[in-house]
């Protein structure tokens, strides 16, 4: 994207710039934990299914404890949805 784009859509530039970083970490966070769930097993690896029930207690958090599978194939593109979507959300056309 263009910085004349950029200001087109309302984005100064510089918030783009400053967008970079947060979608870099992610990328890089979700590649880490994406390759730690599905890695070689090794001792006290926390995705392991018998980890995650050790740190998780059914009783005091029965919701969460139900919503793990799904928390651990959330998808990619539905996380840089959210961000992409907060930052259009804080678009300004002044600088940081």
């Amino acid at each position: 994207m263009g910085a004349a784009h950029a200001r087109g859509r309302g984005l100064h530039p510089r918030r783009g710039g400053a967008g970079l970083p947060i979608l870099l970490h992610y990328t890089v966070g979700f590649v880490i934990e994406e390759q730690a769930r599905g890695g070689a097993e090794y001792e006290n690896n926390p995705y392991r299914p018998e980890q995650i029930e050790t740190v998780m207690d059914n009783i005091r958090y029965p919701l969460t404890t139900t919503m793990v599978d799904d928390l651990f194939t959330a998808e990619f593109d539905y996380g840089l949805r959210v961000i992409l979507a907060g930052i259009a959300a804080t678009r300004t056309d002044q600088a940081i």
